[in-house]
C-alpha cells in the first residue's frame, strides 16, 4: 500500500503551474513477504505485514527497502536538510 498526498480544491488553482513532487521516488509500503532492510542487511529483515520505506532508483530499475527503525533517522536528516533549503529560499 502506498500513501499519496492529495491537494485540496483550493490548492489546485489554474493560475499557477502544478507543484512538482520532489519526493517522487519515496513511498511507504506494506511488505507482502519478507524483505531485506538495505541499511543493515545482515542484522534484520522486514517481515510480511510491516510498513517500510521504499526508495526507487531514478531510472526505475530497482529499489531499496528500509525498516521503520532505520528509515526514521534518514527521514529526520532529510527534514533538517529540507528546512535548511527552505530557509535559503525565503
Amino acid at each position: 500500500m502506498r500513501y499519496e498526498i492529495e491537494l485540496s480544491k483550493s490548492e489546485k488553482t489554474n493560475d499557477m503551474a502544478q507543484t512538482r513532487d520532489v519526493l517522487l521516488h519515496l513511498s511507504v509500503e506494506t511488505a507482502i513477504k519478507k524483505r531485506k532492510c538495505h541499511h543493515s542487511r545482515g542484522k534484520h529483515h522486514i517481515t510480511a505485514g510491516q510498513c517500510f520505506l521504499s526508495v526507487r532508483e531514478a531510472n526505475g530499475l530497482g529499489s531499496k527497502n528500509y525498516c521503520k527503525s532505520c528509515a526514521a533517522p534518514m527521514l529526520e536528516l532529510a527534514g533538517v536538510k529540507f528546512s535548511s533549503i527552505l530557509k535559503g529560499l525565503v
